[in-house]
């Protein structure tokens, strides 16, 4: 269900809400992003999340950014992506600012170290919630969860896969929706 009535103060609202609460980037973003436009707003079916996170991840830039500018881009055209990238960049760019200063005054404090080893594996915590989010939708098939180990060993293995592995796995999808669709044809022609 898809809810294109939202308003554009609704979704500057939403993003700045996401925007001033996420931390650990836009990865660690999109269970938030998730809740609020899915499960809270209802704005995007959750059968097209999935999608909108994939094709974001694949652009260049912050993913957070991708995801506001698409999903305001869907509801509202041009002014709905302005108003969510403005949204969901402001209070980021507040908080980075406002910390700048911050650190300049307590960068050897020892209970600012403290909290920062804190946050650090949170983030991790929360783009592996982002990823099995993504994933429980995403992998639906065997091919799917080989396609996804053999890109994350690649991954891992080679330092500037990116690229070549994203254009692999939609060369990979295409071939494969092709030859399901050649071979549902004949079947239909032996029956």
């Amino acid at each position: 269900m898809v809810d294109n009535k939202c308003r554009l103060t609704d979704l500057f609202i939403t993003f700045s809400k996401i925007g001033a609460f996420s931390f650990g980037g836009g990865y660690a973003m999109m269970p938030v992003i998730e809740r609020e436009v899915v499960d809270q707003k209802k704005w995007i079916g959750s059968e097209h999340i999935a999608d909108i996170f994939t094709v974001t991840g694949c652009l260049p830039g912050a993913i957070g950014l991708n995801v506001a500018a698409f999903i305001g881009y869907k509801l509202r055209g041009i002014p709905g992506a302005i108003v969510s990238v403005c949204g969901n960049l402001l209070p980021s760019a507040l908080i980075v600012l406002a910390l700048s200063m911050m650190l300049l005054i307590v960068k050897s404090n020892p209970l600012f170290e403290a909290a920062f080893s804190g946050i650090r594996p949170t983030v991790v915590g929360l783009i592996l919630c982002a990823a099995f989010r993504t994933g429980k939708t995403s992998l639906q098939s065997r091919g799917a969860k080989v396609l996804c180990v053999a890109a994350s060993l690649v991954s891992v293995m080679v330092s500037d896969a990116t690229i070549p592995v994203i254009l692999a796995g939609g060369i990979i999808g295409y071939v494969s929706q092709v030859a399901m669709k050649c071979k549902s044809a004949t079947r239909k022609e032996n029956s």
